[in-house]
């Protein structure tokens, strides 16, 4: 299960370092601070940015949403559509066959595990 979350994270953090791109080199000096907070997989989620363009920073901003709200659609365990509870639903009678999109990807190792 550790391995689960590895793609998640490596997903999650491409999508913030991309946002924050150019927070870190800046073109000019004057910018502003941006921020979002939505409640998503049942916590707060909050992005933060500062952007020279306000409608290039806030349409990286709503990029991170999108993304995390995508993720809470395939893995949310409260979401009965969604592929983690189809697998829960499924996995004890039967093998399961998952989708690689359900929640960002799988771990290499999954595939042996997947075969059983």
């Amino acid at each position: 299960m550790p391995y689960l979350c590895c793609p998640l994270l490596v997903r999650l953090w491409l999508v913030v370092l991309t946002a924050l791109v150019p927070v870190l080199f800046p073109l000019h000096a004057h910018a502003l601070w941006l921020h979002d907070e939505q409640a998503i997989m049942g916590t707060s989620v909050r992005v933060e940015l500062w952007h020279e363009d306000e409608v290039a920073g806030k349409a990286a901003i709503a990029a991170v949403m999108e993304e995390m709200h995508r993720i809470d659609r395939g893995m949310s365990p409260f979401m009965p559509s969604s592929e983690l509870s189809r697998v829960n639903q499924l996995a004890a009678a039967r093998p399961v066959r998952c989708r690689a999109s359900a929640g960002g990807g799988h771990h290499p190792r999954q595939r042996s595990v997947a075969r059983y």
